[in-house]
């Protein structure tokens, strides 16, 4: 009587009798790059936040995914921004990524220079007298007024009539 051997089932032997094939080989870096250092920082302005990446480069400033002077195209607020840049003559040697929301482009623009002067800062802390004498370190604190009942808006009062 031939020996009773155990069934195996199909898809056993299917996987035993044909192996998967082995991924391809991963080629090997040569040299791993280096990660550039980034310098990381927060601006606000009035009720606009902008989240600023400063990382070594040639100088390109990237707005929201723009280039600087697509998403703001008035000279004042180029020239606000570029400002802290060029007084620490970081000029062509950083580019920064910037993120806003909020508000308008006033209030960006400022949150954009207070988060570029505080990555400066980062990066050079140096540059500490020369960016707090051009009071691009300092938080506007400013913020619109609430409007208070019994005005028509937060200081203007109601027409007197006399008669």
């Amino acid at each position: 009587m031939p020996e009773a051997q155990p069934e195996t089932p199909p898809a056993e032997e299917e996987a035993t009798a044909s192996p998967t094939p082995a991924p391809a080989a991963v080629p090997a870096k040569d040299a791993a790059k280096p990660r550039p250092v980034v310098y990381y920082a927060t601006g606000r302005r009035k009720s606009s936040i902008a989240r600023v990446r400063m990382m070594e480069g040639p100088g390109k400033i990237t707005v929201n995914g723009k280039l600087m002077h697509q998403y703001l195209p008035l000279a004042r607020y180029q020239r606000d921004i570029l400002a802290p840049l060029r007084a620490t003559k970081c000029m062509g040697r950083y580019d920064v990524v910037a993120n806003t929301y909020g508000g308008g482009m006033t209030g960006q623009t400022g949150a954009i220079v207070l988060g570029i002067a505080r990555a400066i800062l980062i990066a050079e802390p140096k540059q500490k007298e020369t960016l707090q004498g051009g009071g691009w370190l300092t938080r506007d604190a400013r913020k619109v007024e609430r409007k208070k009942y019994g005005f028509r808006k937060a200081r203007r009062s109601t027409q007197y009539s006399k008669r």
